[in-house]
């Protein structure tokens, strides 16, 4: 339950109960003192301020139920300009194309919400985050696509025709499971290395390389802290073994620092192994 201040001390708390019995949420929005304040909380605070919000950015994202959506400020659609503090706010009248209703909220369509991200976004974090919403998922759906995207963008007026955007979806890929596969495929292409593939199934559909360059079975695989945890280092191990053992792969791994700061080092291994295997390049 969500209360605003003012209707709270006009209903008949005291001043003394309002500070002792709820948390300040936001600004004039307060929840029983206690409740666990996750994004659903945090969101319908925001509602209870401002009832014609619409919720965007990586906030819709996580609705439409893009992977790594969460961890992210709330955003929310204004159509005036209202800023409040630890909130991502735009400011746009919406038209109502452009709004779709998840799970009781009205929040930004699946294009527009990727829309927004490719405008709003450093280059390279909007090529991964748009990486992320045309993935296809473990049940086979996708939240959107590349053309729905582009389609989307040529016919808005918000966007101008987006060349911005059109730049991002140029280099979307959609088969990275994480940012920093994405990362790593852009270092690698951009480098020109555009050999490496992301997802290739190796000993039938037993298993999956990050990024590969089948015709030299050289592989980069992003090293993730997930990869730490004691039942998956375990698969990992396992599965690398069988890689390099059965199927006569050279695996290169390569962490978050790797990628981030050390990308010449990562391209230089990734060259020698392949000219081991017989790459002209």
């Amino acid at each position: 339950m969500m209360i605003e201040l003012s209707k709270s001390l006009a209903g008949g708390y005291t001043p003394y109960e309002v500070r002792t019995r709820f948390a300040s949420i936001y600004r004039g929005v307060r929840a029983p003192a206690g409740l666990d304040v996750e994004l659903k909380q945090r969101v319908d605070a925001l509602l209870t301020l401002f009832p014609d919000a619409v919720v965007g950015g990586w906030t819709a994202a996580r609705l439409h139920r893009v992977p790594y959506a969460a961890g992210h400020p709330p955003e929310i659609v204004l159509p005036r300009r209202r800023p409040r503090d630890n909130v991502v706010m735009r400011h746009e009248a919406l038209p109502d194309s452009d709004i779709v209703v998840v799970r009781g909220y009205r929040c930004t369509s699946p294009e527009r919400t990727a829309a927004d991200l490719a405008w709003h976004l450093p280059k390279d974090r909007a090529i991964a985050a748009v990486d992320q919403c045309v993935r296809r998922l473990h049940d086979g759906s996708q939240v959107t696509t590349v053309d729905a995207i582009r389609r989307f963008v040529d016919e808005s007026r918000y966007f101008h025709r987006g060349a911005v955007i059109h730049d991002v979806l140029d280099e979307v890929d959609g088969r990275a499971e994480s940012f920093w596969e994405t990362y790593a495929r852009l270092l690698l292409h951009r480098n020109g290395l555009d050999l490496f593939v992301p997802q290739i199934h190796v000993l039938g559909d037993r298993f999956r390389v990050d990024l590969g360059a089948g015709e030299y079975r050289v592989a980069v695989e992003y090293d993730g802290a997930h990869h730490r945890d004691g039942p998956q280092h375990a698969r990992d191990i396992d599965r690398w073994n069988a890689l390099q053992q059965d199927a006569d792969w050279e695996l290169i791994p390569a962490c978050k620092t790797t990628i981030a700061y050390h990308g010449d080092q990562l391209l230089h291994r990734v060259r020698n192994a392949l000219r081991r295997r017989g790459w002209p390049g």
